[in-house]
């Protein structure tokens, strides 16, 4: 890879996870419906940035086709919800997560 491919390829990457780490905080604080942030994190999921593996866990949900067949109910919320907490929590541990009631 040149080094002008490298610095697209990281520039997109850094694009990237900064709009998944804005999704996830949407998502917690209730600013963002779980289901709509769950397919926005599908959408860069599927991107090749190299947020394949950090947003895995997402996509991997037994019972859960993501680009398929999908139930959305309260639990399905909660868990993409709970999925995103933990996500902040790992990536930026000083950073709070504002949660709604």
């Amino acid at each position: 890879m040149t080094p002008v491919k490298k610095t697209k390829a990281k520039t997109r990457l850094a694009r990237d996870l900064q709009r998944t780490s804005q999704i996830m905080h949407e998502i917690v604080s209730g600013d963002l419906d779980p289901y709509l942030g769950y397919r926005e994190l599908y959408m860069l999921y599927c991107r090749r940035t190299g947020l394949h593996e950090e947003l895995r866990a997402f996509f991997t949900i037994p019972g859960i086709e993501p680009d398929g067949m999908l139930h959305v109910d309260d639990d399905f919320r909660l868990m993409v919800r709970n999925l995103a907490e933990r996500w902040i929590k790992e990536r930026d541990p000083s950073r709070s997560v504002n949660k709604r009631p």
